[in-house]
């Protein structure tokens, strides 16, 4: 791969810009291909069924999700959020009791309830080495103690 084969495009006025990465060995693509990687697939809504469904989910929380005290830290709120067709899948392959809002062209999905919370976070947190440690603390310094 050369340096210019990875770039960061701009998009309009310069608002919103994206990655892009040049392949050229086909085999590669193929194999992507076959996992369910597309071209545009935020738009498209593809997940990878598999073994690490736990490992896809944290993944996708540490990018775009969040964790937050509510109801002056008597509970955690977990949320991610995403194009609706991605989020769509989320919640069809994920078995949570998501709540879902939208905010402009994004859908953000939501657990409330505590048994959720603690459910999502034993989930994604399953033989995990790999995690955002600002969010994970944030779970463990809420559950210390409880």
């Amino acid at each position: 791969m050369k340096e210019d084969d990875l770039y960061e495009r701009k998009y309009g006025n310069g608002y919103k810009s994206g990655w892009e990465v040049k392949l050229y060995d086909w085999d590669i693509v193929e194999k992507l291909m076959g996992l369910g990687i597309r071209p545009n697939k935020s738009k498209e809504g593809c997940l990878i069924e598999s073994e690490f469904n736990n490992h896809l989910l944290r993944g996708l929380f540490d990018s775009d999700g969040c964790v937050t005290y509510m109801n002056g830290r008597k509970g955690l709120r977990v949320q991610i959020a995403g194009h609706p067709l991605y989020m769509e899948q989320i919640r069809k392959s994920y078995d949570f009791m998501w709540k879902v809002s939208f905010m402009g062209k994004l859908e953000i999905v939501s657990l409330f309830t505590q048994d959720e919370v603690v459910k999502f976070y034993k989930f994604i947190y399953s033989e995990a080495s790999i995690f955002m440690n600002r969010k994970r603390s944030r779970f463990d310094e809420f559950y210390k103690g409880r």
